[in-house]
């Protein structure tokens, strides 16, 4: 046969071979034309990656320490022949050269098709505190601008067949759609959710831009990985897309998992308890930033402190938290004390000093210290809650993410897995709960025997959960050891969409009841509800209870939850999408039961954010013993 694709070329950023594997000369290769010269402190974010010496990719100054660039750029890379120039015009002198000491690419990253082209290096010293070099924050939106133009920069060649510059150009290119991008590179690589295009002919990237930054309303939206045919020709350039979540996500661990690198558990200790400037010291062994700190304007600056001792003795007492949704009225007094300087060129005073302030902003951040026992509740008698009825029984093979929770050997509530040791079930389920009763089964079709019994060892309610209406019902429990590795265990995806999909069916498990005043069922069961859209659910239910955004309904009749079914997993198209909440009258009656929506950007962020914070309690423990 002929192979009429052999007159398209498709020109990778970087090759293997570019990175000097072998004991030769290195190679820019990559990917900006037309545009101008510009200075580095119009763009002091932008860095150049060099092999061997040589200017090999761009990349951009993401946290500190940390530098993003292409994935190819890595491929095969000796780390301990690849370095970074930051701070200055020219790739070749000036600025700072900093070593690189390790990185990491997207462990999803394909090399045939550069899908998830990204990777992340890290520097010796830091890249702050120097002249022209500065973070480039990364989009926190989840689309493509497109129609708009970003601007690209790089050292690359002008054109299809020269070298790179020496004086660092940019260029403005614009934005394709989604579709505009899959429809015009279609017929040379598979189109993927982690890339996008931009570029117009004679205005594109080139042969040593690669890894370089895409940036749109003063924040990165791309990565610069390929082209095809010739730069600036009439086909646009591919960047690897920074609002696609898999991409985003990466990024965000590897910029916090490096904060907690920094982070000397050994040596660190939280003054407590006195008034003195000579206190006496808690021992400190994890802290963890909020995932969305942003260092630059200090938005979101938050962080928690864990102790390894109590300091709840006298006179050190819990502060309590204020509601998220209370407005304090104007002018109230406010009262801010520590340890800081009267001025600017004062001394730390020995004494605490306190000022009291009327605040002219609506809210007020108050960062605390929170210990085990400011959380400490009473224990209460186990009691099934929830509200399957209907539908058939099931083997937990077909429902392997589904758990039970059990409180002093008794079934009490549904869970699904979510993580390696996190399972999500509903706030009711823990309220009031002594964790020290609590256990979960797994892997398991029958919640009495079977499948492995796990230890809880600590829970979190949703910190706007309403225990009079239920709203924001969800809590999360962690247990000792892991889920994975155990037959007929296996983790849900949580939905990542922000609607409800009314009108279609999803399907509800659990060990309810099947009846109004019956008990719980030995086997698991499953059934399928219509879901209902939010105006029909609204409807529905609000003369027996207030609807709130975090709420949706589900339910056919003689098809619904019962006693026993609470904080079990509604999942649609295989992900889960809702937790089992509470019924308005009957089991099966004619009113739907109501789940606690996943697609609720107050839930979601909640379950995420405590994701994170395990998976970096976990890198911790695994770190520090």
């Amino acid at each position: 046969m002929v192979p009429w694709l052999l007159s398209i070329v498709v020109t990778i950023v970087l090759s293997e071979e570019a990175l000097a594997i072998e004991s030769y000369e290195p190679r820019a290769t990559g990917r900006i034309v037309g545009g101008r010269d510009v200075e580095i402190r119009d763009f002091p974010y932008q860095l150049s990656v060099q092999n061997d010496g040589y200017h090999v990719c761009g990349a951009s100054v993401v946290s500190n320490r940390l530098a993003l660039t292409a994935g190819h750029c890595c491929f095969g890379a000796d780390v301990a022949k690849l370095s970074i120039r930051g701070g200055s015009t020219f790739h070749g002198d000036g600025g700072m050269l900093f070593t690189v000491n390790w990185f990491s690419i997207h462990p999803q990253y394909d090399h045939d098709n550069l899908n998830n082209d990204v990777c992340v290096l890290r520097i010796t010293g830091t890249f702050l505190q120097h002249p022209n070099i500065a973070i480039i924050q990364i989009t926190n939106s989840t689309t493509i601008p497109g129609g708009d133009q970003g601007i690209v920069s790089g050292w690359g060649a002008v054109e299809t067949d020269g070298n790179s510059v020496s004086h660092l150009r940019a260029t403005k290119v614009k934005i394709l759609t989604q579709t505009q991008c899959n429809k015009r590179i279609r017929n040379s690589v598979t189109p993927t959710a982690s890339m996008f295009c931009a570029g117009n002919v004679g205005r594109s990237i080139c042969v040593g831009d690669g890894g370089g930054p895409l940036v749109y309303q003063q924040r990165q939206i791309g990565i610069v990985s390929f082209i095809v045919k010739e730069c600036g020709g009439t086909e646009p350039a591919v960047y690897t897309r920074l609002s696609n979540k898999s991409v985003q996500d990466f990024i965000t661990m590897e910029i916090s998992n490096d904060q907690l690198r920094q982070f000397d558990c050994r040596t660190m200790g939280i003054e407590c308890g006195t008034l003195s400037a000579d206190p006496e010291y808690c021992p400190a062994d994890q802290y963890f930033l909020h995932p969305k700190f942003d260092r630059e304007i200090l938005d979101y600056d938050a962080a928690v402190i864990h102790v390894t001792e109590s300091f709840l003795n006298d006179p050190i007492r819990p502060v309590s938290l204020g509601n998220t949704n209370t407005i304090y009225p104007i002018p109230s007094a406010a009262v801010v004390s520590g340890w800081g300087t009267a001025n600017d060129d004062g001394y730390t005073p020995l004494i605490l000093q306190s000022l009291e302030m009327v605040p002219w902003l609506l809210s007020i951040v108050v960062t605390i210290v929170l210990s085990e026992e400011a959380l400490a509740i009473e224990s209460y008698e186990p009691r099934a809650t929830g509200r399957i009825v209907g539908g058939r029984d099931v083997e937990i093979r077909d429902f392997p993410y589904q758990l039970s929770v059990q409180n002093d050997g008794y079934h009490v509530c549904g869970a699904s897995v979510v993580s390696n040791r996190l399972a999500l079930t509903a706030g009711h389920c823990c309220f009031g709960a002594d964790v020290a009763k609590l256990s979960i089964r797994g892997g398991s079709t029958f919640h009495g025997d079977g499948g492995i019994l796990f230890t809880v060892n600590w829970f979190t309610i949703h910190p706007q959960y309403d225990h009079d209406n239920l709203n924001n019902d969800m809590c999360l429990l962690r247990i000792t050891g892991t889920f994975l590795q155990h037959p007929n265990i296996a983790i849900i995806q949580i939905t990542n969409s922000t609607t409800i999909p009314g009108g279609d069916q999803g399907i509800v498990s659990g060990w309810g009841a099947v009846e109004t005043d019956g008990n719980s069922v030995p086997h698991l069961r499953a059934t399928k509800v219509k879901i209902l859209t939010q105006t029909q659910c609204n409807k529905r239910i609000r003369n027996s209870v207030t609807p709130t955004a975090s709420m949706f309904c589900a339910g056919n009749v003689g098809r619904s939850i019962c006693v026993g079914d609470g904080g079990g997993p509604l999942v649609y198209q295989q992900r889960q999408i809702g937790i089992v909440s509470f019924i308005v009258n009957e089991c099966g009656g004619t009113e739907p039961a109501v789940y606690t929506r996943l697609s609720n950007k107050i839930v979601q962020d909640y379950i995420k954010l405590e994701i994170s914070i395990d998976q970096l309690r976990q890198l911790l423990e695994n770190q520090y013993g």
